[in-house]
């Protein structure tokens, strides 16, 4: 038994579950450091995430994206995660205050978007995740 938030629990490491015994509820515990465990996106769709970054690669190594997708990277190897670098035609509005942002910050990265696309596990019945990470609004 261990006493913690006022009231007595008894821990089974076999189960490795906290028992609650007023109630009988139990809670899964893990060890110190462990990552509690995340939904696993069933095979098909990862392999289908999976085609789908492979040919965005192919596109942007033959320019077949017509030079708006720079660059697409999965976020420290989580191919549920990609970090996505983007421009625009540089007629358009937005592409002309980018370029005037890197001009009047002396930072030439910011002529381009750097977006963040998180999958989820129901992905493709469900979108992506999208946030912009630079250049920082206000």
């Amino acid at each position: 038994e261990i006493f913690a938030q006022g009231q007595y629990y008894k821990i089974n490491l076999k189960r490795m579950v906290q028992i609650n015994p007023g109630t009988g509820n139990e809670r899964e515990i893990r060890l110190h450091g462990q990552r509690p465990a995340g939904p696993e996106m069933p095979k098909l769709n990862f392999k289908r995430l999976m085609v789908e970054f492979k040919q965005l690669e192919a596109q942007i190594a033959d320019g077949s994206c017509e030079g708006f997708l720079l660059r697409c990277e999965p976020v420290e190897d989580n191919l549920m995660e990609w970090e996505v670098d983007m421009c625009f035609p540089s007629d358009s509005p937005l592409q002309k205050s980018l370029d005037n942002l890197a001009a009047i910050m002396f930072d030439s990265t910011l002529q381009r978007l750097t977006l963040c696309v998180r999958f989820t596990v129901e992905f493709p019945l469900s979108p992506p995740e999208v946030w912009l990470r630079r250049p920082r609004m206000r």
